[in-house]
């Protein structure tokens, strides 16, 4: 790797990132007014270069270009070169994956965006490697040929930007640019919609290894939530039901996830789920922990991999205070999973040569390997059982402890708004489902966190210690949280904290005919605010939105709210339509509002456990025979479209008791918790 010995302009940013970045001889600015001014006054385009820490192909291409003089030059001579950290600054990204999805049919990381300085894409493309390759333009190439083309052919250009922002602000599913939306007559989401995007979905189901479609497969757990919600009232041996086992259990065996050191990794590059992209993600392991314990409440399945992946983030990336970090990289020491693998010897030399014969078998480790010579453990061929189990849980621990004297993948520190508060959501739910006090205490120690050291006056930010301002993605995540938080504790704070935040976001975010836009009103560095409403590797904030909405509307039987959800919807109902594959999460929604919900008021009774001000009921210990926790306990199981809530006001008698709503039906209060769990598990009101 060549580095100058004058560091550039990223040497003052927080990003590690862009400091991965801060000694490339490219003259790189990060991104903001002084780079567009400089483009301005020498007439030279812009190159936007945009990835993030943990991505395998951004390395690739900074040491095969951005470390490399001859290319630092051309980009220096004929360019301005701007750097950005997708994950500070989504937006930008979010734009200009937009363009280049448009001029290419695809998108990825590192992106490479060509701007006019007015901010106006002209080109965009992904890697490219330094020379041409297979009648592929390399970078050097595209660096002359778009020079050139600036100089001679500036018009032209102008023209393809003009156009390209105009393609993505009229984009008809409201998913890019200020226009869209629903128009005022327009009828409500059909109530079959749902069900239809289940039907496009389950075609791609792969029978043989699990999972939707061809490789690269990525987990998706939105998706999969989706599909339970579908399934929710259907047998075990549903086709949805079966699928969906099905790839929870592929995925757990496969070597996306770390069976050395718990966590999964960003998504496999082969059908069987064995060899992964080796990076690992915040927010893929918060939303595939949320989709394993959903999995665990109906069927009693994966408890121990959702255990797992939340002693990795407990382990490797809760932050002090009580966020959480945002990635580990692909790669160590310069190779990408090197880290994670082994060779025969290695386990033998930690387990001697006995043990270590047995685990290597189990493991699917041989002398010629099943990636580059060295081998991932897995569990593709066969799962544990019996004593195997046990030999596993002694054997497992030792390899980790081996593990963890090798040089490890670089950790980006950046604590992210969305990803903590994923986390956050992901810890409520399964302390709540595996009964685990300590979860539920973590994620209310991480809501906290997020709501004093990420506020701006009344606003969010996205990054903590930064000025970045929140993303609609970020406000949604947060509430998401909050809801889970209060679902799981009953502490009123945090419902409280809920209903103030969600107002926030509609002021914040709030545009034409009932959409959400992504940025906040006074984000006016680029060229169009954007909507981002179809899901993508984390469910969309519009459909996450979406839920909130329809829970507040519940648990505090204020219409504003459920006037929102109508109008989100059927904002996005047009581009629902046309491609419903890509709004999953917000299918789920719709499926709650068909299904009507059950809603649940418990009161404690005059002799019940009383929540002390400000205290969690969940951080209490109940008194033996506690009515109102044996209640608690009969709401237990795989209920997505329940909301519950504490009347701490109520004196009605001496006994603890639920009060149930259902399908705009309510019934007689139960004290009596078999009474509640039949009400609960039957398919329509029981009296």
């Amino acid at each position: 790797m060549t580095l100058t010995n004058e560091p550039n302009r990223l040497i003052s940013e927080t990003s590690p990132y862009l400091l991965q970045h801060a000694r490339n001889p490219v003259d790189w600015y990060p991104w903001g007014e002084e780079a567009f001014e400089r483009a301005r006054q020498e007439d030279k385009p812009v190159f936007l270069s945009v990835g993030y820490s943990s991505c395998h192909w951004c390395h690739v291409m900074e040491r095969e270009s951005f470390t490399d003089p001859e290319v630092a030059e051309a980009l220096n001579r004929g360019f301005i070169p701007v750097k950005v950290d997708r994950e500070e600054r989504p937006d930008v990204d979010h734009v200009y994956m937009l363009a280049c999805m448009a001029m290419t049919g695809s998108g990825g990381w590192p992106l490479s965006v060509f701007l006019t300085p007015a901010k106006k894409p002209f080109f965009a493309g992904t890697y490219f490697p330094k020379y041409d390759h297979g009648g592929r333009a390399g970078f050097l190439t595209l660096l002359a040929n778009i020079s050139h083309s600036w100089r001679h052919g500036r018009k032209k250009l102008e023209t393809s930007a003009e156009r390209i922002l105009a393609h993505i602000r009229e984009d008809p599913g409201g998913t890019a640019g200020s226009r869209g939306g629903a128009r005022p007559d327009q009828a409500s989401v059909r109530p079959s919609l749902a069900r239809e995007t289940a039907g496009a979905l389950m075609p791609r189901y792969d029978a043989r290894w699990g999972g939707f479609g061809p490789a690269p497969k990525f987990p998706s757990p939105h998706t999969l939530m989706f599909l339970m919600r579908k399934a929710y009232a259907e047998a075990m041996d549903s086709p949805v039901w079966s699928a969906v086992r099905h790839t929870l259990a592929a995925m757990a065996a496969g070597g996306l996830r770390d069976h050395v050191g718990g966590g999964f990794c960003r998504y496999s590059t082969d059908r069987m789920w064995l060899v992964p992209h080796f990076e690992k993600m915040l927010y893929d392991n918060a939303l595939l922990c949320m989709a394993y314990t959903e999995c665990y409440e109906k069927t009693g399945e994966f408890a121990p991999v959702v255990r797992e992946i939340i002693a990795y983030l407990s382990r490797e990336m809760a932050a002090p205070g009580g966020g959480f970090y945002t990635a580990q990289d692909a790669e160590s020491e310069g190779v990408e999973g090197l880290y994670y693998c082994w060779t025969p010897a290695q386990v033998k030399a930690v387990l001697g040569d006995g043990d270590g014969q047995r685990f290597c078998f189990l493991y699917d480790i041989t002398a010629g390997g099943n990636f580059e010579g060295m081998n991932i453990p897995n569990l593709i061929r066969m799962p544990l059982g019996g004593d195997d189990m046990v030999f596993a849980s002694i054997a497992l621990p030792k390899l980790l402890e081996a593990r963890s004297r090798r040089v490890p993948p670089l950790r980006d520190d950046k604590i992210l708004l969305t990803g903590s508060a994923l986390t956050a959501a992901a810890l409520a739910k399964a302390g709540r489902a595996l009964e685990e006090p300590s979860y539920t205490r973590d994620a209310e120690r991480c809501v906290a966190f997020l709501l004093e050291n990420l506020r701006n006056g009344r606003g969010l930010l996205a990054v903590y210690k930064s000025a970045i301002p929140g993303t609609l993605d970020g406000y949604a995540y947060l509430l998401w949280a909050l809801l889970e938080t209060y679902h799981s504790t009953l502490n009123s704070r945090w419902l409280d904290e809920a209903r103030s935040l969600g107002g926030l976001m509609v002021e914040t975010f709030s545009g034409e005919n009932g959409m959400l836009y992504y940025t906040a009103p006074d984000c006016d560095d680029l060229p169009i605010r954007g909507v981002n409403a179809h899901d993508g590797a984390t469910p969309s904030g519009q459909s996450v939105a979406a839920h909130c909405m329809l829970r507040l509307s519940r648990l505090t039987g204020d219409a504003f709210w459920e006037e929102w959800y109508d109008s989100l919807t059927r904002s996005l109902s047009e581009a629902m339509e046309a491609n419903p594959e890509a709004y999953a999460w917000m299918a789920a929604a719709l499926l709650h509002a068909e299904n009507g919900g059950i809603d649940v008021t418990l009161a404690p009774g005059g002799h019940g456990p009383r929540q002390a001000s400000g205290q969690s009921l969940s951080a209490q210990e109940p008194p033996s025979g506690s009515g109102l926790h044996t209640l608690l306990a009969a709401l237990r199981g795989f209920h997505p479209f329940m909301t519950v809530r504490l009347d701490e006001t109520s004196t009605d008698g001496p006994l603890a008791k639920a009060y149930v709503c259902r399908d705009n039906t309510c019934m007689a209060p139960v004290t009596d918790a078999a009474m509640l769990g039949r009400i609960l598990s039957s398919p329509s009101p029981v009296s």
